[in-house]
């Protein structure tokens, strides 16, 4: 720990054996990445990379919503479900619950053009995830008992993206926009067909498409590739060849004549948000005018990149592009596809302003680019940025694995590989050309919805709550000492607004710590003596290599919890009640970086707090906050702590960041009041209809530091871990409740508390309710026993490696681990401090963890406390 002329204290974090300046120049280079086509037809991708002691498998299998029909529509993403729940080697639940066991994170998807299973390990545990993948390709159970279970999940998930009026906005604009081709389909099906699905169906479903012909298998990470092939021959090798799933054989017409669709849906009153979505038909992954729309993308509104995992959503529109200013909340979508699909433009009509003039305003704005060629500076400046994001898409082994795996399932991998150089040789006329061909007017598609008054629908008749043993334990359910697990958090991000259809994984939402790199641990560049343990006056500057990108991330944290700034940056939130200012930037650019950060911090603004929501997800959080005491609290606007993370140089960098911020006095001291819980659970009714209720529990935990801290996330992860745990396992694999768990040890430094939040149906919150009580009072009669308690021990020691990669997600796991402890643990620490936890702790703070209350937000018409009385 060093101190500078202020008198701040600044702490430099290094990676033993990487404090050179220089970053490995193969470092996530795809074009190393070897590719081959094995006997049994299976497509094998390997590409080492041994910055980090971790492995990414990606197994892409090419069968989407295009290969499904009408009247069958879902059955892509219903049986990727399904794909989780037991194979021969891997019963009940295991695919999922044996990598949590380790530390892992996993995740499904289910696309137009491709079902994705992936996940991410321990390098000492590569194996596992192949076997498991291998199961999953060839001997998967699909029980005919379990469909009608986790048909409920799979409804619930649907429900829930139907609270976003954008979402139903999106599915019938695609209806429309395609006459014919099955692209026209949702993901994750139309309610009515997903309700018919049965067991025959999902069988043959899998017999027909799940084999080694139609898959596409990804490794990257710190492994040897001949060992790898040697692994995936024997696993997958002696599966017979077949010939891959074939593409429908539907050619979508020309699109002549503009579409249009409107939507009315319920709302409080006729003059509110009026949403918007406009679509054209857009290239294919492996067309040549690929590369000339992206720039097209890039200049009209800005672009994302073209990592579907990281971008599924939209990108939001750049300040000084073409099109910002034509209406509020504007955002481009351009996804990857095998053949032509969408570039969509979404927003909101400004108040005052008629849907004809944001049509209008957009239209002008496209013209202009069919008219005249771009100039070629803006060009110039648009090549830039797209070059920018395709670094910023390959900063894991993830984002590796997942680009080979997605663009080699598109027959586009070459495209992709090649995309930086064919980017550089686009020309003004190109793009020009791809503005004419694509979107004229008459090729566009326009879909609008808007609220009406609308009387509210009947509230529906709760379920009864399925009978229990009186334990907290479900008739004919044994607990230890083989009580299965399963995973850990909701999706969430960008990919969220689409319905794209995802199975559940883990996004490690828990507070962790940081991920131990490789080939050093975490050490400290110096350490004065006594200061071990103890808070230090702040600002100060946490700083870590990663040289597997040639990006970095500057993390600005703010003890304000609603912070607002004009400038062009995102603003995050590694804590509770801290604001970051973040600038994500390529290699040499730091200074730019640090002018950003530092003109969005001067004029930065402590914002009004948040109306209510009228999301009921979001109301719910609002009001597990109101119930705990815990009020919108603001520190002083300036730095808390600043983090740099990435491809950096450890000393000059570090002198950079100071200079940037010499003159600025840190932030004081924030203390906060205890928590205060209210006295009874709340229930909530909106003002207006929602498609599903949101239900939740909290209760308050110890702060970070405390000799139980550990024991009470240890607690949280036995009782429910997203997907798993006792909660997650009975009300999902068993029941179909709910969809996900989004279960939280959550803290903002000086308090802690948990949270468990989920979106219910409104006929099942009675049930859930219910089975959420049953299951507190089981915990406390019948605590975790010592194969539960070793098994939450290795998932977050394992998570302590796997957690954090890029720098985004490093600084963030920083900004956590020093805001709660006040200094940075290694990973020896860390593991003391779990190993010290026994099962006696976890049963003595069960009654406390039991003791928590939960919140019902229900929707119009209904009265969410009615069943609870």
């Amino acid at each position: 720990m060093l101190r500078d002329k202020r008198g701040l204290w600044v702490v430099v974090l290094l990676l033993g054996g990487l404090l050179g300046t220089s970053r490995p120049a193969d470092a996530f280079d795809l074009e190393r990445a070897t590719v081959e086509v094995l006997e049994s037809g299976l497509t094998l991708i390997v590409l080492e990379e041994h910055t980090l002691p971790l492995v990414s498998v990606q197994a892409l299998y090419r069968v989407g919503a295009k290969n499904e029909v009408t009247g069958a529509t879902g059955l892509a993403h219903f049986l990727e479900h399904m794909a989780f729940r037991a194979s021969e080697g891997f019963p009940d639940g295991q695919l999922a619950s044996a990598l949590y066991a380790v530390g892992g994170e996993w995740h499904a998807y289910t696309w137009i053009d491709q079902t994705t299973y992936f996940e991410t390990v321990p390098r000492e545990h590569w194996r596992l995830a192949l076997a498991i993948e291998a199961d999953r390709m060839a001997r998967l159970l699909i029980p005919e008992a379990e469909v009608e279970p986790e048909r409920g999940a799979v409804l619930t998930e649907l429900h829930g993206y139907e609270n976003d009026p954008a979402s139903p906005l999106h599915d019938a604009l695609l209806a429309v926009t395609f006459l014919t081709h099955p692209y026209r389909h949702n993901t994750i099906g139309w309610e009515s067909e997903v309700a018919a699905i049965d067991h025959a169906a999902l069988v043959d479903f899998y017999r027909r498409h799940y084999h080694p012909g139609n898959a596409v298998l990804a490794v990257v990470g710190d492994v040897a590739a001949a060992e790898v092939r040697r692994e995936v021959v024997r696993l997958f090798g002696t599966l017979p060849k077949r010939a891959p799933t074939p593409p429908p054989p539907t050619v979508e017409p020309v699109q002549r004549g503009e579409r249009r669709v409107e939507l009315r849906r319920p709302g409080a009153a006729p003059d509110g948000e009026r949403l918007f979505e406009i679509a054209w038909r857009a290239p294919a992954a492996s067309a040549p005018d690929w590369p000339a729309f992206l720039l097209l993308q890039e200049i009209l509104s800005g672009g994302g990149g073209v990592n579907f995992a990281q971008d599924g959503g939209e990108t939001p529109t750049r300040t000084g592009s073409r099109l910002a200013g034509a209406a509020e909340g504007l955002a481009t979508w351009f996804p990857a596809a095998a053949e032509g699909y969408v570039f969509t433009v979404r927003g909101v009509a400004p108040e005052g302003a008629s849907r004809e003039a944001v049509e209008t305003a957009i239209e002008a704005r496209i013209r202009r680019l069919r008219e005249e060629p771009v100039p070629a500076a803006e060009l110039a400046r648009a090549r830039e940025r797209v070059r920018e994001e395709l670094v910023f898409d390959l900063e894991t082994t993830e984002d590796a694995a997942h680009q080979l795996a997605y663009f080699a399932g598109l027959d586009a991998l070459e495209a992709l590989r090649g995309l930086p150089a064919a980017v550089a040789r686009v020309t003004a006329a190109e793009v020009q050309a791809a503005a004419l061909r694509y979107l004229g007017p008459e090729g566009r598609t326009v879909g609008w919805s808007v609220p009406e008054a609308r009387a509210p629908h009947p509230c529906p008749s709760p379920s009864p709550p399925t009978p229990t043993s009186g334990r907290g334990v479900p008739e004919g359910m044994s607990l230890p000492p083989s009580f299965p697990r399963r995973r850990e958090s909701i999706p969430s991000g960008p990919l969220l607004r689409r319905p794209l259809g995802f199975a559940r994984g883990d996004n490690g939402v828990a507070v962790s710590p940081p991920a131990s790199p490789s080939p050093g641990r975490l050490v400290w560049a110096g350490r004065e003596r006594g200061t071990e343990g103890v808070r230090i006056p702040l600002p100060l500057l946490l700083l870590r290599r990663v040289p597997n990108s040639p990006a970095a991330f500057l993390r600005v944290v703010v003890p304000v919890s609603n912070l607002e700034t004009d400038e062009e940056v995102s603003l995050s939130h590694p804590l509770e009640g801290f604001t970051s200012i973040d600038v994500r930037f390529l290699a040499g650019r730091l200074d730019e970086a640090l002018a950003l950060a530092r003109r969005a911090l001067e004029g930065a603004k402590v914002g009004a707090p948040a109306p209510l929501s009228l999301d009921p997800r979001e109301r719910l959080d609002q009001s597990l906050a109101a119930w705990l005491g815990i009020e919108g609290s603001a520190g002083e606007l300036r730095p808390a702590l600043i983090v740099l993370a990435g491809d950096v140089d450890p000393e000059n960098d570090l002198r950079v960041v100071q200079a940037a911020f010499a003159d600025l006095a840190p932030a004081g001291p924030r203390p906060l009041p205890p928590l205060a819980p209210g006295a009874a659970p709340l229930a909530v009714t909106l003002p207006e209809p929602r498609r599903q209720s949101a239900v939740g529990y909290a209760v308050p935990s110890v702060p970070p530091g405390h000799p139980d801290a550990w024991a009470w996330r240890l607690l949280r992860y036995v009782f429910a871990h997203g997907y798993e745990g006792r909660l997650g396992k009975e009300a999902i694999f068993r029941r179909g409740l709910v969809y996900g768990l989004d279960a939280r040890d959550r803290t903002d430094g000086q308090r802690g508390w948990v949270t468990i939040t989920t979106g219910v149906d409104p006929p099942k919150v009675h049930a859930f309710r219910a089975l959420l009580r049953e299951m507190l009072a089981g915990l406390v009669a019948q605590p975790p026993t010592a194969a539960e308690l070793a098994e939450a021990k290795r998932h977050f020691l394992g998570r302590w490696r796997s957690e954090a990669q890029s720098g985004e997600e490093i600084s963030a796991a920083l900004a956590r681990e020093w805001l709660t402890r006040g200094r940075l643990l290694t990973e020896e620490e860390v593991a003391a401090e779990v190993e010290h936890v026994t099962a006696a702790d976890l049963a003595r703070i069960a009654p406390a963890f039991a003791a928590g209350a939960a919140v019902v937000v229900g929707a119009q018409g209904c009265d969410p406390g009615a069943a609870e009385r």
